[in-house]
């Protein structure tokens, strides 16, 4: 969070060489208390979130394994659902708007379209990366129902097999609406007020 300290003073900096008008320093400066704000928050969410799923992955865990389950299937994809949440939650945190890796030595209106361009580009990672996971969330989950499924009719099993596979389909379509409704409440407006600064100084 100091960094945004340091990109309060090398903007003001930037003004006072461009010779822009202090409207335009009072300006810059509300943007950046909004960017310090909404990393504080963003952050918070995103460490509850951590924290519950990985209460669910251990609860889950141990659901199992009190089922004293042994076959190499059900284990098989077990994995592949335990291993991709937290390779998702890895990526997921890597993926975050930091200001801390803002080029703090390029001039204002370069800054500012790469400090666009760093939040916007968190969205599209976000569903590159959510695309896969999801996909190995049904194979994982598919592989595991085949084993624990194996004395039911196989019509019955084709028909849950379907119906986990589209359940989770419908979890990535929901997932991708949520994930835009958010960067348009918590960052939108943000890059909004950024792309008013470098048009005013145009």
């Amino acid at each position: 969070m100091d960094k945004i300290k340091e990109l309060q003073d090398l903007w003001q900096n930037q003004i006072s060489t461009n010779k822009s008008d202090p409207d335009s320093a009072r300006f810059m400066n509300s943007v950046l208390a909004k960017v310090k704000k909404t990393e504080r928050k963003v952050f918070r969410k995103n460490l509850a979130k951590t924290i519950a799923i990985m209460v669910i992955l251990i609860s889950f865990t141990v659901y199992f394994y009190l089922l004293q389950i042994s076959s190499l299937y059900s284990w098989l994809g077990i994995s592949v659902i335990l291993g991709s949440t937290i390779i998702m939650m890895i990526l997921y945190w890597n993926i975050q708007f930091k200001s801390s890796q803002l080029k703090h030595n390029l001039p204002q209106k370069e800054f500012i379209e790469d400090a666009i361009f760093q939040m916007m580009q968190q969205k599209v990672l976000f569903n590159r990366i959510f695309k896969w996971f999801v996909l190995l969330m049904i194979i994982g989950i598919n592989i595991l129902y085949l084993d624990l499924l194996k004395d039911t009719e196989w019509v019955q099993r084709i028909i849950l097999h379907f119906g986990i596979s589209l359940l989770l389909m419908v979890i990535f379509l929901l997932g991708q609406k949520i994930r835009k409704r958010k960067f348009r409440k918590e960052f939108q407006p943000l890059i909004n007020e950024l792309k008013a600064i470098k048009d005013y100084n145009e």
